[in-house]
Protein backbone atom coordinates (compact mmCIF):
# COMPACT_ATOMS: atom_id res chain seq x y z
CA UNK A 1 0.00 0.00 0.00
CA UNK A 2 1.43 3.35 -1.05
CA UNK A 3 2.19 5.86 1.69
CA UNK A 4 0.67 9.29 1.10
CA UNK A 5 1.71 12.52 2.85
CA UNK A 6 -0.15 13.43 6.04
CA UNK A 7 -1.91 16.78 5.70
CA UNK A 8 -1.86 18.89 8.85
CA UNK A 9 -4.82 20.95 7.66
CA UNK A 10 -6.79 18.76 5.25
CA UNK A 11 -9.48 20.59 3.21
CA UNK A 12 -12.16 18.01 3.99
CA UNK A 13 -15.63 19.34 4.83
CA UNK A 14 -17.47 16.02 4.97
CA UNK A 15 -16.79 12.28 4.70
CA UNK A 16 -19.58 9.75 4.18
CA UNK A 17 -19.84 5.97 4.20
CA UNK A 18 -22.95 4.50 2.54
CA UNK A 19 -24.09 0.90 2.85
CA UNK A 20 -26.58 0.48 -0.02
CA UNK A 21 -28.89 -2.46 -0.58
CA UNK A 22 -32.40 -3.74 -0.09
CA UNK A 23 -34.42 -3.73 3.11
CA UNK A 24 -36.91 -6.59 3.66
CA UNK A 25 -40.34 -6.19 2.09
CA UNK A 26 -42.02 -6.57 5.49
CA UNK A 27 -39.88 -3.84 7.14
CA UNK A 28 -40.58 -0.10 6.76
CA UNK A 29 -39.04 3.13 8.01
CA UNK A 30 -42.41 4.44 9.13
CA UNK A 31 -43.34 1.50 11.34
CA UNK A 32 -39.93 1.29 13.04
CA UNK A 33 -39.27 4.97 13.76
CA UNK A 34 -40.01 4.70 17.49
CA UNK A 35 -37.80 1.64 17.96
CA UNK A 36 -34.87 3.25 16.14
CA UNK A 37 -35.29 6.58 17.94
CA UNK A 38 -35.39 4.90 21.36
CA UNK A 39 -32.21 2.95 20.60
CA UNK A 40 -30.31 6.08 19.49
CA UNK A 41 -31.68 8.76 21.81
CA UNK A 42 -28.68 8.93 24.17
CA UNK A 43 -25.96 9.31 21.56
CA UNK A 44 -27.90 10.77 18.62
CA UNK A 45 -30.73 12.81 20.16
CA UNK A 46 -31.48 15.21 17.27
CA UNK A 47 -33.95 13.79 14.74
CA UNK A 48 -34.95 14.88 11.25
CA UNK A 49 -37.13 13.05 8.76
CA UNK A 50 -35.95 13.39 5.16
CA UNK A 51 -38.67 13.17 2.52
CA UNK A 52 -38.65 12.96 -1.27
CA UNK A 53 -41.14 13.51 -4.06
CA UNK A 54 -40.57 11.97 -7.48
CA UNK A 55 -41.80 13.75 -10.59
CA UNK A 56 -41.64 12.68 -14.23
CA UNK A 57 -41.07 15.43 -16.79
CA UNK A 58 -41.44 14.93 -20.56
CA UNK A 59 -39.26 17.00 -22.88
CA UNK A 60 -40.17 17.47 -26.54
CA UNK A 61 -38.55 19.72 -29.18
CA UNK A 62 -39.99 23.23 -29.50
CA UNK A 63 -42.35 22.77 -26.56
CA UNK A 64 -42.49 23.54 -22.88
CA UNK A 65 -41.57 20.63 -20.56
CA UNK A 66 -44.65 18.73 -19.39
CA UNK A 67 -45.06 17.12 -15.95
CA UNK A 68 -46.54 13.72 -16.66
CA UNK A 69 -46.60 12.15 -13.21
CA UNK A 70 -45.98 13.31 -9.65
CA UNK A 71 -45.71 10.82 -6.81
CA UNK A 72 -46.83 11.60 -3.25
CA UNK A 73 -44.24 12.86 -0.79
CA UNK A 74 -42.69 9.87 0.97
CA UNK A 75 -40.22 9.31 3.79
CA UNK A 76 -36.72 8.59 2.49
CA UNK A 77 -34.62 8.50 5.66
CA UNK A 78 -34.56 8.84 9.43
CA UNK A 79 -31.63 11.17 10.22
CA UNK A 80 -30.06 11.30 13.68
CA UNK A 81 -27.44 13.87 14.73
CA UNK A 82 -25.20 13.54 17.76
CA UNK A 83 -25.32 16.15 20.51
CA UNK A 84 -22.89 18.61 18.89
CA UNK A 85 -24.10 17.83 15.33
CA UNK A 86 -20.71 16.68 14.10
CA UNK A 87 -21.82 13.13 13.28
CA UNK A 88 -24.92 12.02 11.44
CA UNK A 89 -26.34 8.56 10.89
CA UNK A 90 -29.12 7.85 8.43
CA UNK A 91 -31.53 4.93 8.22
CA UNK A 92 -32.46 5.23 4.55
CA UNK A 93 -35.03 3.54 2.36
CA UNK A 94 -32.14 1.81 0.58
CA UNK A 95 -29.55 1.43 3.33
CA UNK A 96 -27.48 3.10 6.03
CA UNK A 97 -25.13 6.11 6.08
CA UNK A 98 -22.50 7.40 8.49
CA UNK A 99 -21.59 11.08 7.93
CA UNK A 100 -18.54 12.76 9.44
CA UNK A 101 -18.35 16.57 9.64
CA UNK A 102 -15.77 18.93 11.16
CA UNK A 103 -13.94 18.57 13.36
CA UNK A 104 -12.55 15.61 11.39
CA UNK A 105 -9.37 14.01 12.72
CA UNK A 106 -8.55 10.68 11.09
CA UNK A 107 -10.57 7.86 9.59
CA UNK A 108 -9.05 5.46 12.12
CA UNK A 109 -10.55 7.49 14.96
CA UNK A 110 -14.01 7.03 13.45
CA UNK A 111 -13.81 3.24 13.20
CA UNK A 112 -15.09 2.32 16.71
CA UNK A 113 -18.26 4.43 16.40
CA UNK A 114 -18.78 3.42 12.79
CA UNK A 115 -18.52 -0.26 13.73
CA UNK A 116 -20.94 0.19 16.64
CA UNK A 117 -23.57 1.93 14.50
CA UNK A 118 -23.30 -0.48 11.56
CA UNK A 119 -23.81 -3.43 13.91
CA UNK A 120 -26.72 -1.61 15.58
CA UNK A 121 -28.27 -1.07 12.15
CA UNK A 122 -28.02 -4.77 11.34
CA UNK A 123 -29.89 -5.61 14.56
CA UNK A 124 -32.60 -3.00 13.97
CA UNK A 125 -33.01 -3.87 10.28
CA UNK A 126 -32.69 -7.67 10.21
CA UNK A 127 -32.52 -9.19 6.78
CA UNK A 128 -30.94 -6.15 5.08
CA UNK A 129 -29.33 -7.30 1.80
CA UNK A 130 -26.04 -5.47 1.28
CA UNK A 131 -25.21 -4.69 -2.36
CA UNK A 132 -22.50 -2.02 -2.29
CA UNK A 133 -20.42 0.19 -0.02
CA UNK A 134 -19.54 3.76 -0.99
CA UNK A 135 -16.93 6.09 0.50
CA UNK A 136 -17.14 9.79 -0.30
CA UNK A 137 -14.83 12.66 0.63
CA UNK A 138 -15.89 16.25 -0.07
CA UNK A 139 -13.05 18.78 -0.01
CA UNK A 140 -13.29 22.55 -0.31
CA UNK A 141 -10.09 24.20 -1.49
CA UNK A 142 -9.47 27.95 -1.37
CA UNK A 143 -7.10 29.03 -4.13
CA UNK A 144 -5.46 32.46 -4.28
CA UNK A 145 -5.86 34.28 -7.58
CA UNK A 146 -2.64 36.14 -8.27
CA UNK A 147 -3.63 37.52 -11.67
CA UNK A 148 -6.89 38.19 -13.50
CA UNK A 149 -7.70 34.50 -13.61
CA UNK A 150 -7.01 31.26 -11.74
CA UNK A 151 -3.85 29.43 -12.79
CA UNK A 152 -5.66 26.08 -12.83
CA UNK A 153 -2.72 23.88 -13.87
CA UNK A 154 -0.63 25.14 -10.97
CA UNK A 155 -3.05 23.54 -8.51
CA UNK A 156 -4.88 20.71 -10.29
CA UNK A 157 -4.05 17.91 -12.72
CA UNK A 158 -7.70 17.06 -13.45
CA UNK A 159 -7.99 16.43 -17.17
CA UNK A 160 -4.88 14.26 -17.10
CA UNK A 161 -6.53 10.94 -16.22
CA UNK A 162 -3.22 9.10 -16.07
CA UNK A 163 -2.51 10.84 -12.77
CA UNK A 164 -5.90 10.88 -11.06
CA UNK A 165 -7.31 7.53 -12.22
CA UNK A 166 -6.00 4.28 -10.64
CA UNK A 167 -4.16 1.87 -12.90
CA UNK A 168 -6.33 -0.79 -14.50
CA UNK A 169 -9.50 1.30 -14.62
CA UNK A 170 -11.28 2.65 -17.67
CA UNK A 171 -12.45 6.24 -17.44
CA UNK A 172 -14.31 8.95 -19.23
CA UNK A 173 -14.62 12.68 -18.61
CA UNK A 174 -18.05 14.29 -18.59
CA UNK A 175 -18.38 18.03 -17.99
CA UNK A 176 -16.99 18.65 -14.49
CA UNK A 177 -16.53 15.05 -13.41
CA UNK A 178 -14.39 12.06 -14.27
CA UNK A 179 -15.89 8.59 -13.82
CA UNK A 180 -13.69 5.52 -13.69
CA UNK A 181 -14.59 1.94 -13.08
CA UNK A 182 -13.67 -1.69 -13.03
CA UNK A 183 -17.10 -3.17 -13.69
CA UNK A 184 -16.52 -6.32 -11.67
CA UNK A 185 -15.55 -4.55 -8.48
CA UNK A 186 -15.20 -0.78 -8.19
CA UNK A 187 -16.58 2.47 -9.46
CA UNK A 188 -15.18 5.92 -8.80
CA UNK A 189 -16.32 9.48 -9.45
CA UNK A 190 -14.09 12.54 -9.19
CA UNK A 191 -16.08 15.79 -9.32
CA UNK A 192 -14.47 19.21 -9.53
CA UNK A 193 -16.70 22.26 -9.18
CA UNK A 194 -15.80 25.95 -9.26
CA UNK A 195 -17.98 27.24 -6.44
CA UNK A 196 -17.38 30.97 -6.26
CA UNK A 197 -14.95 33.84 -6.07
CA UNK A 198 -14.73 34.35 -2.32
CA UNK A 199 -12.85 37.62 -2.82
CA UNK A 200 -13.17 39.02 -6.38
CA UNK A 201 -9.92 38.49 -8.29
CA UNK A 202 -8.14 37.34 -5.13
CA UNK A 203 -9.47 33.98 -3.98
CA UNK A 204 -11.56 31.18 -5.50
CA UNK A 205 -13.32 28.24 -3.87
CA UNK A 206 -13.06 24.81 -5.52
CA UNK A 207 -14.89 21.65 -4.47
CA UNK A 208 -13.01 18.40 -5.03
CA UNK A 209 -15.44 15.55 -4.42
CA UNK A 210 -14.21 11.94 -4.59
CA UNK A 211 -16.62 8.99 -4.36
CA UNK A 212 -15.46 5.38 -4.51
CA UNK A 213 -17.71 2.29 -4.44
CA UNK A 214 -17.25 -1.43 -4.12
CA UNK A 215 -19.97 -3.16 -6.11
CA UNK A 216 -21.59 -6.58 -6.27
CA UNK A 217 -21.57 -7.30 -2.54
CA UNK A 218 -23.84 -9.69 -0.63
CA UNK A 219 -24.72 -10.75 2.91
CA UNK A 220 -21.33 -12.46 3.33
CA UNK A 221 -19.73 -9.00 3.14
CA UNK A 222 -21.78 -7.60 6.06
CA UNK A 223 -19.48 -8.84 8.83
CA UNK A 224 -17.47 -5.95 10.26
CA UNK A 225 -14.05 -7.45 9.54
CA UNK A 226 -15.04 -7.69 5.89
CA UNK A 227 -16.53 -4.19 5.91
CA UNK A 228 -13.36 -2.72 7.39
CA UNK A 229 -11.22 -4.45 4.77
CA UNK A 230 -13.43 -3.02 2.03
CA UNK A 231 -13.23 0.47 3.53
CA UNK A 232 -9.44 0.30 3.67
CA UNK A 233 -9.37 -0.65 0.00
CA UNK A 234 -11.71 2.20 -0.89
CA UNK A 235 -9.58 4.64 1.09
CA UNK A 236 -6.51 3.57 -0.86
CA UNK A 237 -8.32 4.27 -4.14
CA UNK A 238 -9.66 7.58 -2.78
CA UNK A 239 -6.14 8.67 -1.86
CA UNK A 240 -4.88 7.69 -5.29
CA UNK A 241 -7.58 9.81 -6.90
CA UNK A 242 -7.22 12.82 -4.59
CA UNK A 243 -3.44 13.05 -4.53
CA UNK A 244 -3.35 12.45 -8.27
CA UNK A 245 -5.77 15.32 -8.88
CA UNK A 246 -3.76 18.04 -7.10
CA UNK A 247 -0.26 19.40 -7.57
CA UNK A 248 2.51 19.72 -5.02
CA UNK A 249 1.83 23.45 -4.84
CA UNK A 250 -1.77 22.72 -3.92
CA UNK A 251 -0.76 20.21 -1.22
CA UNK A 252 1.59 22.72 0.39
CA UNK A 253 -1.42 24.84 1.34
CA UNK A 254 -2.62 22.07 3.67
CA UNK A 255 0.64 21.62 5.60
Amino acid sequence: MKKYPKLNHPPIVEAVVDWNGKIPDDWSLESHKDTITESLKEEFPHYHGKTIQETNVQFTPNAEPQITNTQPITLFAHQFWNKDRTRLIQYRRNGFSFNMLPPYTTFENEIPLMKKEWERYQKLVPGFELQEIRLRYINRIHIPIEAEYLEWDEYFTVGNDSKSIPEGFKSYVNSNQSVWQNLEKHQGILRVLFLENLVPNKEASIMLDTEIAQLNLNSADSDWDRVEAILNELRELKNKSFFGAVTEKCLQMFQ
